[in-house]
């Protein structure tokens, strides 16, 4: 397979995502279909257990948003407003979404 075949496959991967699990969100006025998961908890010692910094991670695909959200965008999720903590994203040809970390203000 070539990276045009790769790429394909990817794209009709996050297509599928979508169309399985996606969700409304709405961030900076115009809504999208995403995968929204909860985030992690992380152990934080001096807190004396698990935070959940991060209330839920959106996955929206490349093709719908052609660039990636700025830190602190608002964000809605089933009428509730978040704000984006973090952007990732991997430059490989699978990486076919923005992966965005979202908490309350």
């Amino acid at each position: 397979m070539d990276r045009a075949g790769i790429t394909a496959f990817a794209t009709a991967m996050g297509e599928k995502i979508k169309e399985l699990f996606g969700s409304t969100v709405t961030i900076a006025g115009t809504s999208y279909t995403a995968a929204v998961s909860t985030g992690d908890p992380d152990l934080n010692l001096e807190a004396g257990g698990f935070q959940q910094p991060v209330d839920y991670v959106v996955r929206v695909l490349k093709s719908d948003l052609a660039t990636a959200p700025a830190v602190k965008t608002l964000v809605v999720i089933n009428s509730k407003n978040y704000r984006v903590l973090s952007v990732r994203q991997s430059f490989s040809p699978l990486a076919q979404e923005w992966v965005i970390e979202v908490g309350t203000p």
